[in-house]
């Protein structure tokens, strides 16, 4: 991972999975599913939906996965005690996930680091590692018992996401 400018943000593939996935090619076809799904969300963007600006490509390899920099994590947001709108908060990153489920995708990740907050305050889903169609097998996800992408995946998790802000209120 790595910074280029203060508005935008190089994804590189995870390479401390890299021994336990040597010679699987698993790393490379997470990294380009998750390249696929960004490139899908590229022609019908959200608002609250991390913007994806393109690839980097080294030799021709893909190396990197070119998105648009925010400031905090909602984690980190919440931790340092930052002034936010929990209920608009919440229906903004409920809107992105509608419409990842209208393209038929479900995110099967959504948590507090996976929701960055603007300079505006506006709450923004990232990291589309774990977002596949209905019924595609899942190797990664917010819960190591899904094993499946789901709706079902996404209303437990924004469920979880609810009742963890609540406490803070």
């Amino acid at each position: 991972m790595t910074t280029v400018d203060s508005s935008v943000f190089i994804k590189r593939p995870s390479f401390s999975a890299l021994d336990a996935l040597q010679g699987s090619g698993l790393l490379a076809n997470l990294f380009l599913q998750e390249l696929e799904v960004l490139e899908l969300l590229a022609s019908r963007p959200h608002p609250n939906i991390v913007q994806y600006y393109g690839c980097q490509v080294c030799r021709g390899r893909i190396v990197g996965l070119t998105l648009e920099q925010h400031p905090y994590t909602l984690q980190e947001c919440l931790r340092n005690g930052y002034d936010l709108d929990l209920v608009s908060g919440q229906d903004e990153i409920k809107s992105a996930v509608a419409h990842l489920h209208s393209l038929g995708l479900a995110h099967n990740d959504i948590r507090p680091n996976n929701i960055m907050v603007s300079v505006e305050r506006r709450w923004i889903l990232i990291d589309m590692g774990a977002c596949k169609p209905f019924g595609q097998d899942l190797i990664t996800s917010g819960n190591p018992d899904w094993t499946t992408s789901s709706k079902q995946n996404d209303e437990v998790a924004l469920c979880d996401l609810q009742i963890m802000l609540h406490h803070k209120i």
